[in-house]
């Protein structure tokens, strides 16, 4: 109902826009200066009319998947998906991203393995695009080596961002190479600007400060002053809310507790 009434509320303003544009100038001017606005007037009336067409074709293609994002349908929305990405070859990033999450909430990370194989070969782009979420599937399913695979054939521009960094240091955590888990962390921390992941690179860095003193003494500074720095620019409410906000990424969802323990360390 809430996408519905967004819809027509939507249309609604619009229209009313429309209406308001078309035939105000025509109340209110005098016929010779209306003449001289004419054209831009109609100009105008004509883009506003395409965006209402544009608006409701969109609304008409994904009625569907939006009745079923409403309504929290997510096995409905996996079988819409799944369909129009294997049977009509329909792959776009989006409808890749929005599958993987399907998939996830319905318990069936092992399909999302299958779906990265799939969309590799066949649009590579969506794949890149999606890569963290394959990534992060493997290592849901403790498939470590797997997942650090898949980070390390990214593209420059993906293998930069802050979450695959990350991931890629995790995988090593995860198999308790803790000393490369470190290393790798401490090299990239001062570079990172999303305040999760910073968040989170402090708090394991800081875990395994006992562990590994050697590589910790190499990275203690840079990795305080990440700390501080998030301190300062992030109060603990605006930090939860940014952390809660994230949590519905796949790649994030899966690493909640330690969201929560990263959280509890950088506040406390």
């Amino acid at each position: 109902m809430k996408i519905k009434f967004l819809y027509i509320t939507f249309n609604i303003v619009l229209i009313a826009a429309l209406l308001l544009l078309f035939f105000t100038p025509k109340l209110i001017l005098a016929e010779d200066l209306y003449a001289e606005v004419a054209v831009t007037n109609n100009i105008c009336s004509i883009a506003l009319l395409i965006v209402i067409a544009a608006v409701n074709c969109t609304f008409f293609i994904n009625r569907k998947p939006l009745k079923c994002l409403e309504e929290e349908n997510w096995k409905g929305l996996a079988a819409y998906l799944h369909n129009k990405i294997y049977t009509q070859k329909r792959i776009s990033a989006r409808s890749v991203q929005l599958l993987c999450d399907s998939l996830l909430l319905t318990g069936k990370a092992e399909e999302i393995i299958s779906l990265g194989a799939y969309v590799k070969a066949e649009k590579p782009k969506a794949y890149q695009k999606n890569l963290l979420r394959f990534a992060s599937s493997y290592v849901l399913l403790t498939r470590t080596a797997e997942a650090r695979a898949i980070l390390e054939e990214a593209e420059p521009a993906v293998a930069k961002t802050d979450w695959c960094r990350w991931y890629h240091a995790f995988t090593f955590y995860l198999e308790k190479n803790f000393s490369a888990t470190i290393t790798e962390l401490g090299g990239s921390i001062s570079e990172m600007k999303d305040p999760l992941v910073a968040a989170l690179a402090v708090y394991i860095i800081q875990q395994l400060s006992e562990i590994c003193k050697t590589e910790y003494q190499a990275c203690e500074q840079v990795t305080l002053n990440r700390k501080n720095k998030l301190l300062v620019d992030y109060s603990r409410k605006r930090f939860h809310e940014y952390a809660e906000e994230q949590k519905s990424q796949l790649y994030c969802a899966i690493i909640s507790s330690m969201i929560k323990l990263a959280e509890e360390a950088l506040y406390s």
